[in-house]
């Protein structure tokens, strides 16, 4: 390895030992490029009450890894920017504890700031077909999906708004992430949006690369997943707020979505049930078909449906919720 260290992969955990294992397995199994880069792991815990210190123990032999741990929780932001702050790289690689770094991961990285010094770039996030339960399959796709995100989280070649890296697969110059600010300590959710949107506003737009790929491990279960799904509509409210200008028709969609459920179940109620119905109907035979013509089976393409609405109801509620609470606030 050469003298100077390329890498930081900076990882912040919240009772996740099973999960780093698996990461840091995937980190040890790289195929490194020569001369290979030297790096360094940053694993710090956010208040964690099961410690990975046994797991990470097991990779210190094979490459450098930080342990640094927190006795409070202070939120994905700021355990983020102190592991930021800790890093010797020339590079901040931000991935989230439950991901699995493809084994070309650091090979496809360092190939293109060979040819390409980009300050700011990440790239999809996937899953393993083989590690992923029906529903975890039917989640990715709703997640990625151009109907369901408009792309926007590199799912598709065909996005909807500007590609932004997201902190489970994003790289960015270390001085230039300290030279912005790092990501709002106070930002619970969405504080990786708000950095690439503050990027691009001084000039340095994410760029995508298509096969810098990790393997997420999605939600397992519906209830998790509209927590998160719910999470992410109230954040996009406050990004709205932080960042006028920003908002695109992809982000209103799933409160418009379910103003007009709301208003066609009033409408069915008033009028006619078979209308309710039978538009409800249609709408759920083109997503299910929609998932059968991805080649999944009839199965998950049913789950593809359900998630389909958890995701379209999470957000539509976490934004329009939000967006009413702070009417009600300014008002008073």
């Amino acid at each position: 390895m050469n003298g100077k260290i390329m890498y930081s992969i900076v990882v912040p955990v919240y009772n996740r030992p099973a999960q780093i294992q698996e990461l840091l397995e995937s980190i040890q199994q790289q195929i490194l490029p020569k001369p290979i880069p030297k790096f360094e792991v940053l694993i710090t815990e956010d208040g964690s009450t099961q410690d990975a210190g046994k797991e990470i123990q097991k990779y210190k032999t094979h490459f450098p890894i930080q342990h640094i741990f927190s006795k409070t929780q202070k939120g994905p932001a700021q355990t983020r920017n102190y592991g930021a702050s800790e890093a010797k790289g020339s590079y901040l690689i931000f991935v989230d504890s439950d991901v699995i770094l493809e084994k070309n991961y650091l090979s496809t990285l360092s190939e293109h700031l060979r040819k390409k010094k980009s300050p700011f770039l990440g790239g999809p996030d996937d899953i393993l077909p083989e590690k992923a339960s029906a529903w975890q399959k039917a989640v990715h796709h709703a997640m990625t999906s151009l109907w369901t995100t408009g792309g926007i989280r590199g799912g598709t070649q065909y996005q909807m708004e500007n590609f932004k890296p997201r902190t489970h697969n994003m790289c960015v110059l270390k001085n230039l992430f300290h030279k912005i600010g790092g990501f709002i300590p106070n930002l619970r959710y969405g504080e990786d949006i708000d950095f690439a949107i503050r990027m691009e506003k001084k000039g340095y737009p994410g760029e995508y690369l298509p096969n810098l790929r990790i393997a997420h491990q999605r939600k397992s279960d519906k209830k998790s997943f509209f927590q998160q799904v719910y999470a992410s509509g109230q954040a996009r409210r406050h990004l709205a707020h932080r960042h006028p200008g920003s908002t695109r028709w992809v982000h209103i969609l799933p409160v418009m979505t379910v103003f007009s459920l709301i208003g066609l179940i009033i409408i069915g109620m008033v009028f006619s049930l078979k209308l309710f119905f039978g538009i409800s109907l249609g709408g759920v035979l083109i997503l299910l078909g929609y998932g059968l013509i991805h080649g999944y089976s009839l199965h998950v393409a049913y789950l593809f449906v359900v998630a389909t609405c958890i995701q379209i109801l999470g957000y539509g509620l976490g934004f329009g919720l939000s967006y009413l609470h702070r009417k009600t606030s300014e008002k008073n």
